[in-house]
Formats: C-alpha cells, structure tokens, sequence
C-alpha cells in the first residue's frame, strides 16, 4: 500500500472497493461469455443431431425402396425367363429400370435427300431412358405415327412399325446422342411445314411408354404452290 494510502484509510479503502468491483465485473463477463458459448454449443449439437435424424431417415427411405426394386427386378426376371428364355440377365436388369421415352427433339427433322428445296424424308431419334436421364438399350416393339397439322382433323400421314430385332439394328451411339436412329420416306407428302410426331414402345414385359413432339419440316416450292392454290 501507499504511503498517502497509509496516512489516508479512507482512501486505501475506496481503492480496495474499486478494484475488487472490476474483478467482480470482470468475473461476471467471463461467466457471461462462458454461458453464452455453452448455449451456442448446445444449440449446435441440437441441430446436428436434428440433420443427423433426418439423414438417417432418408437413407432408410432409400433402403426401402432400394430393397422394394430388387423384389420387383427380381420377380421381372422370373416372369420374363418363363416368357422368353433368350434374354440375359443384363437385359432384364435394364428394363426394369425403364422410366420414359424421349425423342431427342435436335436430331429429329426433316431430311433433305437430293439438295434441292424441300425435305424427302423424317429423321427420328428416341432413346428410352432410367429416372436419371441415362439412355438405356432395351428390346421392345415400336410404333411412330406422323400427323399434318395443316390438314383436317390432324390427318395422319404415316405409321411404322419396329420388332425388337429391326430395334436393334437402328441403335446407334455418336458424338451428338445415343439411342434408336430412323429415317423415314413420307408415305403421303406432308402439305404443311408443321407436323406431330407420335412415338410408343412397348417393351418385352408388356409395359408401354410413349412421346410426343412437334416437328417443323421444308416443303418443295411445287407442294408451297400447290398448297396456295
């Protein structure tokens, strides 16, 4: 203590009340934070242990339906191998995973065969595909209808028809796609440049999946002519 301190109690006294009151406020500031830190890590670990328990509901959902998918591909295979001893295994995995049918809408046209103005023929080119999109090459009986927009009631203007064996002879893999590749002569000239195509297939285990688009095609100047008079 001071000498001054010595010579004034009162003083020694007010000092020693002062710095005792920052150590008490200091105390109650770490005690603050301490709390406060506690309550964030507890507020943490309770929402880790939320997104944990979520998560760990997802994965049994997944597991379910993982587990429901192999029963079904499994009773596939039984079903088909009965019906058609030729198919593999591979292919049997392949159709049951079959989500839709998709026209690749950039490679299906018109086609001009000669160089001259206007289009003799229509391109198509479909894929089926699994529930991620992926293309898949699987057997099964294929149906494409062309309608004419510019004609009355939507007038058809072609049909064909695919076995799994012409199917397979159409697959084709390259740079632009991959999937089934057709070229179609008209069976009637399209009168106009807006046509509707219709896609079905109906895979081995009788499921049917189908698709439908728009096709925009060049008529002949002598068809335009026509169709003006």
């Amino acid at each position: 203590m001071l000498a001054s301190d010595c010579r004034n109690p009162w003083a020694a006294l007010r000092t020693t009340v002062w710095i005792a009151s920052l150590l008490m406020g200091w105390v109650g500031l770490v005690g603050c934070s301490v709390r406060n830190n506690a309550d964030l890590l507890e507020a943490r670990l309770r929402h880790q242990e939320d997104e944990l328990r979520r998560l760990q509901s997802r994965l049994e959902e997944k597991e379910a339906e993982l587990a429901e998918a192999r029963r079904e591909t499994q009773l596939l295979r039984s079903k088909l191998q009965q019906k058609d001893s030729s198919l593999g295994a591979d292919q049997i995995t392949l159709l049951a995973q079959v989500e839709r049918l998709k026209i690749n809408t950039l490679l299906t046209g018109g086609v001009d065969r000669d160089g001259q103005p206007g289009d003799e023929a229509l391109s198509v080119f479909l894929a089926p595909q699994d529930r991620q999109g992926d293309v898949l090459k699987v057997p099964g009986t294929l149906r494409l209808t062309l309608y004419d927009l510019g004609q009355a009631d939507r007038e058809k203007i072609g049909s064909w028809t695919f076995s799994p064996e012409q199917m397979r002879q159409h697959w084709h893999r390259g740079v632009l796609g991959t999937g089934y590749q057709f070229e179609l002569s008209w069976q009637k000239p399209p009168k106009s440049e807006e046509l509707v195509l219709h896609a079905e297939l109906t895979t081995v285990d009788n499921r049917r999946f189908q698709a439908t688009t728009p096709i925009r095609i060049a008529l002949s100047p002598v068809q335009t002519a026509v169709n003006k008079q």
